[in-house]
């Protein structure tokens, strides 16, 4: 079976790690993301991944999120797209079901040149929590990247998606080293992938990858950290 690739939008954040994904032809319809071959990641080793429990129309589902300050969260616009009626932010935990710290999402900004089409375009959204969360070890704002800091290629996509396309969602965060690819490689898979999206992968079958199906995972450079979001495509 080929491996699949996955497209990824930079948001432009850092805290210490690295990462970045890979791309099939245009981004449309239905966007799914997964952890695939991945390794439980340790006891606050993630401190600004936020695990997002939405209550929606016609069913409620959940999506990540990156802690940038004590009160504004950053996710996919992807996941906002529903008939939402609350929102809760889980913080302080690794495994999704004992946050230590839950706090209910106030209101949200998409970006207003977020498309789906072609190659899903400005898909971040910023949220803002009712109150402010208390920081502690398991719960920091990721650093933010500076205009001139420069990363390596390795790097590390962590969340809780699916584990593979028959696979499940896991209760434990899930992380997974990858290599950042050439953009000119990565748009011989992909002519629709814009100049500001980052293709990551090993093109082994099978590897270590975010393509085989989450709802928001995040990225981390190693010589600084990332938060991306991903979306995938069969």
């Amino acid at each position: 079976m080929e491996k699949l690739f996955c497209l990824t939008l930079l948001v432009c954040l850092v805290a210490p790690f690295y990462g970045a994904p890979t791309t099939e032809e245009t981004v449309t319809g239905n966007v799914e993301e997964h952890i695939v071959n991945g390794i439980d990641a340790k006891y606050c080793e993630f401190p600004h991944v936020v695990f997002l429990r939405i209550a929606a129309k016609p069913n409620d589902y959940f999506c990540g999120a990156t802690l940038i300050s004590d009160k504004y969260l950053l996710t996919a616009a992807h996941c906002l797209e529903r008939q939402i009626s609350s929102i809760e932010a889980h913080f302080g935990s690794t495994n999704k079901m004992n946050a230590t710290v839950i706090v209910g999402v106030k209101s949200w900004l998409i970006h207003p040149q977020y498309t789906k089409s072609p190659g899903l375009r400005n898909d971040i959204a910023i949220m803002t929590l009712e109150k402010p969360v208390p920081k502690g070890k398991c719960v920091q704002p990721i650093e933010i990247a500076k205009k001139d800091d420069q990363f390596f290629s390795r790097c590390i996509a962590v969340g809780w998606g699916k584990t593979g396309e028959n696979g499940h969602y896991p209760t434990q965060l899930q992380k997974a080293s990858m290599y950042r690819m050439v953009h000119g490689q990565c748009k011989k898979f992909s002519r629709a992938l814009p100049d500001m999206h980052l293709c990551m992968g090993d093109l082994q079958p099978h590897g270590e990858n975010i393509c085989n199906v989450s709802t928001y995972f995040f990225l981390l450079l190693t010589s600084n950290n990332f938060a991306v979001k991903s979306s995938c495509r069969v």
